[in-house]
């Protein structure tokens, strides 16, 4: 019987490192994955992944309701044609054989987050890098918070995280030949058809990088090049031709300054990266500084492909800058391991003559957010982003989502949800407002019917044959559920009677903070529940509509 050689100890020890670094990273993405409901774009994305499962095609029509999102602006004949369809796909069958699984549907996204952490335990093994390297790596991993809570979701951040990772680390693979630009050209396809932006993103620092480094270092011939080329554009125009956004103004918006709002949203983006914890800018910032000390070429050129893919992303984004005030920051999710790499490259730099100074400097930089200048970033308002996440400046962010696991709370997703189950007859209809609450709704409560997704006036053919219940304003809902301060969008419904000669009694009152806050971003993620919120403002209102022979009713939820 032929043995394995036996490893020596510094290999033994970056085996207990991987193990160690797996299992966490195994823990933090899996563990009560499905604990919450479904926040609207997860919702919409399951609830297509319902519909491919069912009929083949990403159909808007599921049972009885329908998804529409913004008056249904993503729809071409009741289908889905805007967004990239991958997302959908992986959700399918995960979706379509089960009900309301919130774990269910995000499980295929969690796995793709773990395979990350696997292909970059693999690349240390695979380049022999030092313990040193193996150390702050896995210090950088375990302690990013974002890139836990992007991997957790059921939307299409962690497949496109996996690719751009994976398209990086074949591009920067020493290996030759058709086989690999096989490879590569089928995982590009793969980034495509998980989110556009982000594939001309990285496709735009690959050029950079190749036109600056790589033509000299690792040159591909002419016909790699045209092999990789062709692909692309049957790939991707087979893609396109289905689901295309070119002509939808799916935000009903129109630039008035071109050239201004691409530079506040290259400004934004570089804020948000750093305020949502996906890299230390400080550190990312002093890095081409610290290039001029050390002559390490990687804190060049790590620092720059993030430049270029913010830029890139600034430049193309569809983003409607004066409607917000923050960046659409889940289009950088991929730059996160890149950060965490820059990262380490720097603090190897300014710790080379005290080498035991690395893991210091890493559990100080990597666990905690000392390093993202906390309150030195203002939002427009005048809002910091230590009071938009309700926490200090200065803070440990895994020891807070630790926190977070431990605890046991309801959404208001959740709560409303089996409120409907218990208490709504199949087929009754519903309007919530916001509108981007039904979605969630619809994925945890799919008897009922969910009204006023259409606008009456602007429906357009592909909808001429829906009821009625579908359209503003042509029928009154059964019930309307309002989460917090938005109650003043339906205040003339409610008004006793209302112009349709119909009173609403109230009928629930759920005694929750009526956002939920448990999205990737962490400037719309809170740790721990909202207490100080006012209940009669900020929680969520169930209304019924009343028959001319009912007396009032009056069903109270309990709270958290």
């Amino acid at each position: 019987m032929i043995r394995p050689p036996a490893l020596k100890q510094p290999d033994r020890i970056k085996l207990l490192v991987a193990i160690i670094v797996f299992s966490w990273m195994t823990f933090l993405i899996f563990f009560r994955l499905g604990h919450y409901a479904l926040w609207d774009d997860e919702a919409i994305c399951a609830l297509f992944g319902k519909t491919l499962f069912k009929t083949g095609d990403t159909s808007a029509l599921l049972g009885q309701n329908i998804i529409a999102f913004n008056d249904g602006r993503e729809l071409d004949d009741l289908r889905q044609r805007y967004v990239p369809p991958l997302q959908f796909y992986i959700v399918a069958p995960f979706a379509g054989l089960t009900h309301d699984s919130a774990f269910a549907v995000r499980f295929p996204f969690a796995l793709c987050g773990l395979a990350i952490v696997a292909l970059i335990l693999y690349g240390l093994w695979a380049a022999k890098a030092s313990l040193n390297t193996w150390l702050l790596v896995s210090a950088g991993f375990m302690g990013n918070v974002s890139f836990i809570l992007f991997s957790r979701q059921c939307r299409y951040y962690a497949p496109m995280m996996l690719f751009t990772f994976l398209l990086g680390y074949l591009y920067l693979n020493k290996a030759k030949g058709r086989k690999k630009i096989g490879i590569m050209a089928a995982v590009a396809i793969m980034l495509l058809a998980s989110h556009y932006l982000a594939y001309i993103a990285v496709i735009v620092c690959g050029i950079v990088h190749y036109l600056i480094w790589g033509k000299k270092e690792r040159p591909f011939s002419g016909q790699e090049k045209i092999i990789f080329a062709v692909t692309q554009l049957l790939g991707g125009g087979g893609i396109l031709a289905i689901y295309n956004p070119l002509g939808k103004n799916v935000w009903d918006y129109s630039s008035r300054s071109w050239f201004t709002e691409r530079l506040l949203l290259f400004w934004w983006n570089l804020r948000d990266l750093n305020a949502c914890e996906m890299g230390a800018g400080l550190l990312i910032a002093v890095a081409p500084l610290v290039y001029f000390l050390k002559k390490d070429r990687r804190l060049i050129e790590a620092p720059l492909m993030i430049f270029t893919y913010i830029l890139t992303i600034a430049i193309f984004s569809p983003q409607p800058v004066e409607q917000m005030s923050v960046a659409f920051v889940r289009y950088l999710c991929p730059l996160i391991p890149l950060c965490i790499l820059t990262a380490v490259f720097v603090i190897q730099a300014i710790s080379a003559k005290i080498p035991w100074l690395a893991c210091p400097l890493a559990l100080l930089f990597f666990m905690t957010n000392i390093m993202h200048g906390g309150p030195l970033f203002q939002y427009p308002d005048g809002t910091s982003f230590s009071q938009v996440i309700r926490k200090a400046p200065r803070r440990s962010t895994i020891l807070e989502f630790w926190r977070e696991l431990a605890a046991r709370r309801k959404g208001p997703y959740r709560m409303a949800a089996d409120w409907i189950n218990a208490n709504v007859r199949e087929g009754e209809s519903i309007l919530t407002v916001p509108g981007y609450t039904v979605y969630p709704l619809i994925f945890h409560a799919p008897h009922a019917v969910y009204a006023w997704q259409l606008a009456g006036d602007e429906s357009g053919r592909q909808f001429q044959n829906l009821p009625d219940i579908h359209f503003r304003n042509r029928c009154l809902p059964d019930y309307i559920v309002a989460f917090g301060p938005s109650v003043i969008e339906v205040a003339g419904l409610l008004d006793a009677p209302n112009a349709w000669g119909v009173r609403y009694d109230t009928v629930g009152h759920l005694d929750v903070y009526w956002s939920d806050l448990i999205r990737p971003e962490l400037f719309w993620h809170s740790f721990l529940p909202v207490r100080d919120y006012d209940p009669g403002t900020e929680s969520v209102f169930i209304y019924r509509k009343r028959s001319s022979e009912e007396a009032p009713v009056t069903t109270d939820y309990p709270g958290n």
